[in-house]
């Protein structure tokens, strides 16, 4: 898949929001009626795509194949089509599930591709049991569902995230913790801040109620695990750095220029004067941009007290 991502790029592919349509060939056709016949509906599916940014198809599959230990498991891949409608074309590249719910959702959630007719509306499905928990208790609420997702954006939850911290709602309830958070020590922060403003976190799936006392004591459990795992990055982390250093092996990030040596102002100055880019100046003399740009902001001052001279 990475091969792929070389020229397209995954945020690259969701960004530019290519139109998927659910198409099917004569072997696709065939391997599909196969499938679904012996696994069910929604076992195997192909889609078509085309980019006019870079005027290019793609084509995404998800369905039953084998790994190389045997096992049986679901794919979901993606591949850019050749230009030529009569070259060869390969397998994808992508990766393996171990159900088609699995597969699907992957598809939906990393390329943007729209579930097909008849699919399983999962966050229909959460929303039923919450609706229902919130109706028994009596609860008047406001519904947020995060339309497009990444492991590090999420706008709706975000948004929540700060109306909480102004107090705006008394409770959250969630169908499951990994809806709200990515991590643990997210988790964890999160819900201190809750905790700190009275306001309940209730986990539907979990069946924690922070308002409670035992979720209270779930609540500590969660933190004190997140504190250890903290904890052992940290210590791993510095095991691995005295190992490198004990190696000799020189740690930090390297200083870009080190090796380079300042250019004479006279140098400098000519090949300014030449109307070169300093990015030229720096190629001509082999030197960095960081120096050329320390000579000449030299000899701009220089030149406001009235000359210079020739001094590295």
């Amino acid at each position: 898949m990475n091969n792929l991502f070389k020229y397209s790029g995954r945020k690259r592919i969701k960004d530019r929001g290519i139109e998927w349509k659910e198409r099917y060939h004569e072997r696709s056709k065939r391997l599909r009626d196969r499938f679904r016949k012996q696994l069910g509906p929604l076992s195997y599916i192909r889609w078509e795509g085309h980019d006019y940014t870079t005027n290019s198809d793609y084509f995404i599959i998800m369905g039953p194949s084998l790994t190389k230990e045997g096992r049986k498991r679901f794919f979901a891949g993606i591949k850019k089509l050749p230009d030529d409608p009569k070259a060869k074309v390969y397998a994808p590249a992508g990766e393996y599930f171990t159900s088609s719910v699995a597969a699907l959702s992957h598809a939906s959630e990393k390329w943007a591709v729209p579930f097909p007719r008849g699919a399983p509306n999962y966050t229909t499905n959460q929303l039923i049991p919450l609706k229902k928990y919130a109706d028994m208790q009596g609860w008047e609420y406001e519904i947020f569902t995060e339309q497009e997702s990444t492991r590090k954006t999420r706008p709706v939850q975000w948004d929540l995230y700060n109306r909480c911290l102004k107090r705006e709602f008394d409770i959250i309830l969630i169908y499951k913790f990994d809806r709200w958070a990515r991590s643990t020590a997210e988790l964890v922060n999160h819900l201190k801040e809750f905790q700190d403003r009275g306001i309940r976190f209730v986990s539907f799936t979990e069946n924690l109620d922070l308002g409670t006392t035992t979720g209270k004591l779930l609540f500590s459990v969660i933190a004190a695990m997140a504190e250890f795992e903290r904890d052992l990055i940290r210590e791993r982390t510095l095991a691995g750095l005295d190992r490198a250093r004990a190696q000799g092996k020189k740690l930090g990030r390297p200083s870009k220029g080190k090796n380079y040596v300042k250019p004479s102002r006279s140098s400098v100055s000519e090949l300014r004067g030449q109307d070169m880019t300093i990015r030229d100046i720096a190629k001509e003399l082999k030197t960095s941009k960081y120096w050329v740009e320390i000579v000449l902001k030299e000899l701009r001052d220089l030149s406001g007290r009235g000359g210079f001279t020739d001094e590295s």
